[in-house]
Order: structure tokens, then C-alpha cells, then sequence
């Protein structure tokens, strides 16, 4: 399993990335790095082969992360991305709808550029740019 953080420094968010692993050994990672939080992740949250997931601890600890069971499902990877830069951005505000003054034109470029950013990063972290 790779594991790494990226920060949008725009939107002041980071984001863990649990790239391959078992649900088991995501787990693990999460209860040896955050122990205020260790027990909190449980196998019931990491339903499928790709997650975001994102919640705010009882010791203040903001806590987002994306976890990809096959690292060759890139697609799987940009999806659930997309979840983080749609939870990012709404939680700043922004939301993805028409425009007042021209209803076929989507206020969508905020959304653009967060999703290009995170996959540029990530891409690079595994080593894929």
C-alpha cells in the first residue's frame, strides 16, 4: 500500500491517500498514525474498492481520505477525488449550478481546476507524471 497526503493550498484542505491495500491494512495505517481516532475507521466505511471519506473527530481532528483498492483503477482514483473537490468545495461555498445570468452555462471551472489539481499531485506522488 502507498500512503501519502496532498494539500490544496488554495482551499487550505489535505487529503490522505491510501493507494492498494487491504481494508485490513488501511485500518492499521490510520490507527498507528491518528491514535486519537484509532478504533473510529472500521471496515463497514471502506465498502467497495474505492472510498472518500471525510468527518471531524470528537478531538477537533478534521480527517479526509481516499482509499483505492487496485492501484491500476485509475478511474476509480479520479472519482472519488472528484467527492473530495465537491466536499471541498461546498464546504467553502462554492457549488456547482447554473449561472443566473445564462442557465446553460455551469459555474464549473472551480470544480476544473481543484480536480486537476489532485490528480496532477497524486499522479505524481505514484510516480505516473
Amino acid at each position: 500500500m502507498k500512503a501519502f497526503r496532498v494539500r490544496d493550498p488554495l482551499y487550505d484542505m489535505e487529503c490522505d491517500f491510501y493507494i492498494g491495500g487491504t481494508k485490513e491494512q488501511v485500518i492499521q495505517y490510520i490507527d498507528r498514525t491518528y491514535p486519537s481516532i484509532k478504533g473510529q475507521i472500521t471496515e463497514n466505511l471502506l465498502l467497495g474498492t474505492g472510498k472518500f471519506f471525510s468527518a471531524q473527530f470528537d478531538d477537533g481532528l478534521e480527517f479526509n481520505f481516499i482509499w483505492i483498492k487496485d492501484p491500476k483503477r485509475l478511474d476509480m482514483l479520479v472519482h472519488e477525488i472528484f467527492h473530495l473537490v465537491a466536499f471541498t468545495l461546498t464546504k467553502v461555498g462554492v457549488m456547482l449550478n447554473q449561472s443566473s445570468g445564462n442557465p446553460s452555462i455551469l459555474n464549473d471551472e472551480p470544480f476544473a481546476y481543484l480536480l486537476g489539481f489532485y490528480v496532477r499531485e497524486v499522479f505524481r506522488k505514484l510516480k505516473l507524471l
